[in-house]
């Protein structure tokens, strides 16, 4: 099993912290009571869970509460030993109930306030065939005999009932198996000559092409500077003050704008999941869920003046088609074995984490039914001037013996691609877009190896 970045475990454990700490039912969030699982009924139960959102594109069920009057509570009795929820069990019932197979992730959560355990399960997603139930339970009643199962409005897990849902269903199915095919064909071509890169002027071609763009991020940065001042945070490591990365894309395309409700939900539904704080994260507590602000979605994840730079996300997504996001550095959030804040940046996370954004940005095109126009991506690293380049997050993988310096404190990159290429140049793209951020530490030149490993690890990754 691949791993995420060294750092990405204390992350992991916050998100999954916050699943428990307010609990909620989503689409990609199944909660249950407390489930015996040496009885069948129950062990028919959360594998009908796990089916459905195996089929949604992956999720979480979280196992421990109930429902008393539209909130979920812990619920009673706690069992004195949670040893039968283990990996070997719930893998067992996924093992005996699913048709292909797949391995889910078993974790024991510490309440982040009572400090009690739940079991969390991780469900995968991006299963190339849709996941049938090859059996019953003993009564029938639960889970039928080859029959898909899907996250449904309610939300519930049953049953495919409209054309809709069956063409979701197989849509998702497709594009996997479209990357497994990319990463086959990438992985044969490794060792021949990388394809031409993507059109990568500053110009942007045609006089004002990039203007939509560059306008939306500079009143994107507005709104964020008017969250900062109102919530108090300016200055405080909350307000990113060392420094912080920008990255924003327009959809340029025909496609049927959602009403801003719709495209929270959308928003929602498409969520990465290679790693545990993905780009435009939708969190529904502690004031962090997103908001509508004048006709756009934003969501401001720092909830006190003291939170790391690097959970400190404000964006935004427009109806049109235009995203934003600044996050600050993990570099400057004493995750990355004591580094000193605004020293250093790591060499494999600007790949991850621009990876990450355009995988968003695929799957958003997709869910906006939008696949025949482009795509205009920007990114912008400040704060950049004095750090230098190191190997903090993975020193096993990185050895960075020079010293590799900063001496600008801005770089900026941007790309206009097909999005019918977005997943096909997935490591093409990271490239273009990475390189002008690591020549201007003393002319840093990455190998070709790194972008080829990182980029497999990271969509590999099965820890979140």
């Amino acid at each position: 099993m691949a791993e995420a970045p060294a750092q990405e475990t204390e992350i992991i454990e916050r998100r999954l912290g916050d699943l428990i700490r307010a609990p909620r039912e989503d689409l990609d969030k199944e909660i249950k009571s407390w489930l015996d699982l040496n009885d069948n009924g129950d062990k028919a139960r959360l594998a009908k869970a796990i089916l459905a959102l195996a089929n949604h594109g992956g999720g979480y069920v979280i196992i421990g509460f109930a429902e008393q009057g539209g909130t979920w509570t812990p619920a009673d009795p706690r069992p004195e030993d949670l040893a039968g929820f283990s990996q070997d069990a719930v893998n067992g019932i996924v093992s005996r109930f699913a048709e292909p197979v797949f391995h889910c992730e078993m974790h024991h959560v510490p309440h982040p306030e009572t400090g009690e355990i739940y079991p969390v399960i991780f469900v995968p997603g991006g299963h190339s065939v849709p996941i049938r139930s090859k059996r019953p339970d003993p009564t029938q009643t639960i889970v039928q005999i080859n029959q898909f199962y899907i996250r449904r409005p309610g939300p519930a897990s049953e049953p495919p009932q409209t054309g809709r849902e069956w063409d979701e269903l197989i849509r998702r199915c497709v594009r996997a198996q479209r990357d497994e095919m990319l990463d086959a064909i990438r992985g044969i071509l490794a060792a021949g000559e990388v394809p031409p890169r993507p059109e990568e002027d500053p110009e942007g071609g045609a006089v004002g092409e990039w203007d939509h763009l560059e306008a939306w991020i500079e009143e994107s940065l507005v709104r964020w500077h008017a969250e900062v001042d109102r919530r108090g945070f300016t200055g405080q490591p909350a307000s990113c003050p060392r420094g912080y990365w920008i990255a924003a894309y327009r959809i340029v395309g025909i496609f049927p704008r959602p009403d801003i409700a719709n495209l929270r939900q959308v928003l929602k539904d498409i969520e990465g999941r290679e790693t545990g704080w993905p780009p435009w994260l939708s969190l529904s507590s502690d004031g962090r869920e997103p908001f509508p602000m004048n006709g756009i979605v934003e969501a401001m994840l720092a909830t006190s003046q003291d939170q790391a730079p690097s959970t400190a996300d404000f964006w935004r997504v427009s109806p049109e088609g235009a995203t934003f996001l600044l996050r600050g550095y993990q570099e400057d959030s004493n995750e990355l074995r004591d580094l000193e804040p605004g020293i250093g940046l790591d060499l494999i996370l600007p790949v991850w984490r621009i990876a990450e954004c355009l995988l968003h940005a695929d799957r958003l095109t997709a869910a906006l039914g939008c696949e025949d126009g482009d795509l205009e991506f920007y990114v912008r690293w400040m704060g950049l001037e004095g750090r230098c380049l190191g190997g903090w997050a993975t020193p096993e993988r990185v050895m960075i013996r020079e010293r590799y310096l900063c001496r600008q404190n801005e770089v900026v990159s941007r790309i206009r691609m097909p999005i019918v290429t977005l997943s096909a140049n997935l490591l093409e793209n990271v490239k273009v877009l990475t390189l002008p951020l690591f020549q201007a530490f003393s002319f840093f030149q990455p190998p070709d190896e790194m972008f080829t490993g990182e980029i497999e690890r990271m969509r590999g990754s099965r820890v979140r």
